[in-house]
């Protein structure tokens, strides 16, 4: 298994980004809730890819919203206008999303 939640939170709390971490969370649950009961081929939880992609976005210095939207991504298809009502309600204002 790669990187967990717990991983990134301490990734962005390492960056100085203690006052975004429910900003991330936020994004983290919705993703979770979308992905419920999805697993890949290999049976290990959808949730852990986005999740592993978020930790490297953020370990390579990507800005919270950049994080939030690697943990959204994989909402997209199929899902219209969720995801930017998902982004929205993690706290991102509608030019940080348009910036995606």
């Amino acid at each position: 298994m790669g990187s967990t939640i717990g991983d990134l939170i301490h990734v962005l709390s390492d960056g100085g980004h203690n006052s975004e971490v429910p900003l991330v969370w936020n994004a983290y649950d919705i993703a979770k809730r979308a992905h419920r009961g999805q697993c890949r081929r290999s049976s290990e939880r959808y949730i852990h890819h986005p999740v592993e992609v978020a930790t490297i976005v953020a370990r390579h210095g990507g800005t919270v919203p950049a994080v939030c939207a690697a943990l959204l991504s994989r909402m997209m298809p199929g899902q219209g206008g969720r995801w930017v009502f998902a982004a929205v309600h993690c706290g991102l204002g509608a030019t940080e999303v348009a910036s995606w």
